[in-house]
């Protein structure tokens, strides 16, 4: 998700305090109601954290079936909707069989609305993601945290499933948590999100692990059949796969210099492995919300520079695979670089080492889990950007087998703390 414009950030901490005053009086009406026995729930309502794409961005989609997944696995009959901005298809829904309901701010955002669609659930569950911390709209943020509280003293199970939380929250949606019924399951996704938020706010809450990491990947499609041949040749040539994936939120895309200057370092720094490494490289989009915040275009440019001197070393695959779809897509790499959260979750929960380009400090608490080192963690920023991609991809692929056998170990243990979510919003035990 993008961070608002200047206009339309002044434009919500307008609206803010019209929020406030509506949840304080819906909070003043309902009291506090008795909670619903975990053992009672069968009616499952779904908030994303990015109302009118829903699931253009491959994490949201990833987080949602990963939830959708383990319900179903537990109690066929269930029924789970999604609460959106607006009526929108999708293969998935039918896949499922998950209803949408497009009343999120249709044609207006109200609080009392929104209720009375949660009244007919018993468990309401928020995608968290990277949008609690007020970082890119303050009002989306503090209306998730509000919906969160207002189901709580319903008598509904309520939980934000885990989320990252950066450095730098914005104070606003601090004093919003800080009011939050100690009725809401609140799960954060690594221990340094978790550190940054009971510090921050002074709340407890558990730390977990991403619920995308509980996600089932599917089995190979006939989009997928060039792909496939293509990394089983470059293996049969001794070529390590790497999955390379960058977006366009990691700099100011306001100036067309730093662009290009960014696509420049990349694809210098990945001809350069190329020469000096074993490796053929997949160029891999994780975002599809055709706008200014999708992969393809970044990695078009980068293919157009790489193509002619890295001839079938690289390739780039523009079909807009699922989220089921590119994890196995993951586990068919040997290690992946990438900016994007779930491509790095969907890649570790195949097994598969990787290193990132980080943003807004949300990746130190993932590595830590899996005890990968700072090396492959790099500034999108730094001055020397081509030379660190270069010394992180030959870190990556020189100590491939230890890296692999460090996410081996960890993830027995990683993979439980990912099923917190399920347990919090559903009453479904642990295996």
């Amino acid at each position: 998700m993008q961070k608002l414009p200047l206009k339309s950030r002044l434009r919500e901490y307008i609206r803010l305090p019209l929020l406030m005053r509506e949840w304080k009086k819906v909070a003043d009406g309902i009291g506090v109601k008795p909670s619903l026995p975990s053992s009672s729930m069968k009616r499952f309502l779904i908030i994303p954290c990015d109302q009118k794409t829903v699931i253009g961005s491959r994490g949201d989609e990833a987080m949602m079936i990963a939830m959708i997944q383990s319900i179903r696995a537990k109690n066929s009959d269930a029924i789970i909707s999604l609460l959106t901005y607006a009526d929108f298809e999708h293969p998935v829904l039918l896949e499922y069989d998950i209803g949408v309901i497009p009343k999120w701010a249709n044609p207006t955002w109200s609080l009392k609305k929104i209720l009375e669609v949660c009244s007919d659930f018993d468990s309401v569950m928020i995608v968290g993601a990277d949008t609690m911390d007020g970082h890119y709209s303050l009002l989306n943020s503090s209306r998730l945290w509000v919906v969160a509280d207002s189901v709580a003293r319903l008598g509904k199970n309520s939980t934000i499933l885990g989320f990252s939380f950066n450095s730098k929250p914005d104070p606003k949606i601090i004093n919003v948590i800080k009011k939050i019924s100690s009725r809401v399951n609140i799960l954060l996704r690594d221990p340094v999100s978790h550190a940054r938020f009971e510090k921050a706010t002074g709340r407890q809450a558990r730390c977990a692990a991403d619920a995308a990491f509980q996600l089932h990947e599917s089995e190979a499609i006939p989009q997928m059949n060039d792909l496939l041949h293509w990394i089983d040749t470059r293996r049969t040539g001794n070529s390590k796969i790497v999955g390379f994936n960058v977006h366009p939120m990691l700099f100011d895309m306001s100036d067309p210099a730093v662009k290009e200057k960014f696509v420049q370092d990349c694809s210098r720094a990945l001809l350069h492995a190329m020469g000096e490494l074993p490796i053929s490289v997949l160029l891999i989009s994780h975002d599809f919300r055709g706008s200014n915040e999708a992969d393809l275009g970044l990695l078009e440019s980068i293919y157009t520079n790489l193509k002619n001197d890295a001839g079938d070393r690289v390739y780039l695959d523009r079909h807009p695979y699922s989220a089921t779809e590119l994890k196995f897509i993951a586990g068919n790499m040997d290690a992946v670089f990438s900016a994007r959260m779930h491509l790095c979750i969907a890649t570790l929960g195949m097994k598969k080492p990787v290193g990132v380009l980080t943003y807004q400090g949300k990746f130190e608490g993932l590595f830590s889990y899996f005890k990968l080192p700072g090396e492959l963690m790099l500034d999108p920023k730094s001055t020397s950007l081509e030379d660190d991609i270069f010394l992180a991809l030959s870190f990556l692929v020189n100590n491939l087998t230890q890296l692999t056998s460090a996410v081996n170990e960890s993830w027995a243990g990683v993979k439980k703390l990912s099923a917190l979510n399920t347990l919090a919003a559903t009453g479904i035990p642990l295996e």
